[in-house]
Formats: C-alpha cells, structure tokens, sequence
C-alpha cells in the first residue's frame, strides 16, 4: 500500500501493544483534536513476539477513524541511503518552523519514526516524528541500544559505535525536528508524572474497560500476579520461573490473601494452569483493570512489568517488584531512568514486609 499523506492526519508506526495503542490515542487527543474528525493509520507490527498481540481494533474514542495495516504490506523500505537525509533534518527542521508549516505526526515507540519521516526530502517537509510510550522501554534506552548495534553489526568497535549513534540522535530528538510524548518526565534524576499525558490514558483505560461486555468484580481482597514471557526472551528458565511463580503464590495466601494470575498479552494461559491459580477472565489490558475495578485490588505483584509502574502511577496501588535469585528478570535488566522508575513506584517485598501490608 502507497501511503498519501493528504489521506491521514496521523500515522503510527511499528505499533506492536495495545498499549502502543493508548499512546497513539492519547497523542492524538491531546494533540491532534483541534479537528473534530481523525483519520489515523496505524502500521502494526509484530515486534519481538511470534504473532501480532494487537488483536483487535478496540478503537475507545468514536472521534478516530482508525486504518490498520500490517507491517508487512505497508510496503515503507526506506533508501539505503536514508541517512544522508537525516543530516539535513536540522535545517529543514529550521525551515518548518520559520515558515509554520503543518506537517503529519509519524508517532512510534522506537526511533523508526525518525527513519519513515526520512525516507524521501518530500517526507522531511510532509511528517513529523513523534516518539510515544514503548512502556519502560522508553526510559531503557541505552540497553536498548545495545541489543539493537549487536543484532546489526558483528564488530564490537561497530557496535559501539552504533550506541554512540542512536543516543546522539535520542537526545537530539527536538534538534531533528521531532519530539518526545510519555507518561514520564525528569526532574534531573526524579520522575514526574507529565498530567496531561495521565489524564489521557486514565480517560482511555476507562473507555476501553467500560467497552468490555462483562465487568469484572472480585470478591475479597486479591494480590494482581503479572505474568510476563521471560523465558521465552532468555532472561531465565521455564522451570526457574514457574519456581519463582509458585513461591509468590504461597506467600500471598499465607497472608490471607487471594492470588489471581494477569496473563501477558504475548503468553499462552495454558502455561500457567500448572500453578493452580485463578486467571483473570478478561481480554484487555490491566491498566484497563485497574481503571475499572482498581479499588478492588490489595496489591500487584510483577519481576518487571511496565505496569507496576504505571498501577502505582496512575491508580496508586501498591506495587510489589519481585526478583529472582540471581536478578535475572528484576532490576538488572535496567539501568538509568528505567532503574529510577522502578524505584520510584514499586516496593521490594522486604519493602512491602516493613511498611506493612495492605488489606
């Protein structure tokens, strides 16, 4: 498919999560709704995962015309010469603002936003990179970084180089003529919630849970388990993790407490059948959750899920960081502000154990 940009007021690119999607939609409604109509074309892809999680087009807001198109057959290889073209991104960047010339938001969770608005000098003038909400990610750069120079170049001193590059680039995002949108701001090392971007995805998680057929309704206090696929990307073994998994679950009923397991997106439920414990029946997204039934929950639990973050952030639930034995899936696979996060808006369970727990 040839994308026109006259056709569409808005683009999101490499949109693998729902959650992705929340972020294009809140852009799009703190940004973008000075129109009352949007035509928006949402390029998915699969990302790291086998198949497309993004499963449905549960599209919340009735204002967005919402075109889905798969990676795949959106036909976008950019020259190889593309990065000729970012070196003059500045000027043009210069030119745009002198002459306020409207151009079309490309809004992406990675940095691909800046190559699909290089792909031609009619495209530096007609888009505008936007980088949204990847989840934590966002705020993990330079191990992002990292893992993408060693899956494109052999060479060490290429690799890192790269890093050098793509930070360069991360910083110099405005420089570029882009900017940056997520849930999170720094005050030097401290994060702040940026309100208007809150406000957003608490309205959106709201429409998106109250869209659902069947509400939800727990009966007693229970502790939200969050899965997540860490076996599967290397960070620990299937055996270590269900360990883990079935250790937690005995803690929390011992406390009185009812376990219910939260199944990532990515995952297969059956994987979890061995553990005995409940699984929520409901098809969206947590955050959708919490904004529906969070008063419900005593606590949620996790190894490094963006959304024990964003639990505490948005809907002040308290938040219990698990780690493994060897950190395999807790904080050492972060560094910097994703680190500080983490900090900022989750316990440990010795943490959690001191403060006392909630009921």
């Amino acid at each position: 498919m040839k994308i026109t940009p006259t056709k569409f007021d808005l683009i999101g690119y490499r949109i693998v999560s729902p959650f992705h999607l929340v972020a294009l939609t809140a852009y799009a409604q703190n940004y973008q709704l000075e129109k009352k109509n949007l035509n928006v074309l949402v390029i998915i892809s699969k990302g790291p995962w086998r198949d497309s999680i993004l499963k449905k087009a549960d599209v919340s807001d009735p204002r967005l015309k919402m075109t889905f198109l798969s990676e795949d057959d959106a036909s976008l290889n950019a020259p190889v010469w593309w990065p000729v073209l970012m070196i003059l991104r500045p000027l043009i960047s210069l030119g745009v603002r002198l002459t306020n010339r409207p151009r079309i938001p490309i809004c992406s969770p990675t940095l691909a936003c800046l190559r699909f608005s290089s792909q031609s000098m009619p495209a530096l003038w007609q888009f505008k990179p936007i980088l949204i909400d990847e989840g934590i990610g966002s705020f993990n750069t330079l191990q992002n970084f990292r893992r993408e120079a060693k899956k494109n170049f052999r060479s060490e001193a290429l690799q890192r180089l790269a890093v050098l590059g793509y930070d360069l680039v991360h910083k110099n995002l405005c420089l570029l003529g882009g900017s940056q949108v997520t849930l999170f701001k720094f005050e030097g090392q401290k994060p702040v919630l940026n309100n208007e971007v809150a406000d957003a995805y608490r309205r959106i998680f709201r429409m998106r849970y109250e869209s659902h057929r069947k509400p939800l309704n727990f009966h007693g206090p229970v502790v939200l388990i969050l899965t997540q696929p860490l076996d599967e990307i290397g960070a620990c073994s299937r055996q270590d993790l269900m360990n883990e998994l079935e250790k937690l679950v005995l803690k929390i009923r011992l406390r009185g407490l009812s376990p219910i397991l939260k199944i990532h997106p990515a995952e297969d439920p059956e994987k979890y059948r061995p553990l005995g414990v409940e699984q929520v029946d409901f098809d969206g997204i947590v955050e959708e959750i919490f904004a529906g039934v969070g008063d419900q929950i005593s606590e949620i639990q996790g190894f490094s899920s963006t959304s024990l973050i964003t639990g505490s952030a948005l809907y002040g639930i308290r938040s219990v960081r698990v780690n493994m034995a060897e950190d395999q899936s807790g904080l050492g696979l972060f560094s910097g502000p994703a680190r500080a996060l983490f900090h900022a808006y989750t316990q440990t369970e010795e943490q959690n154990e001191t403060n006392g727990h909630r009921t």
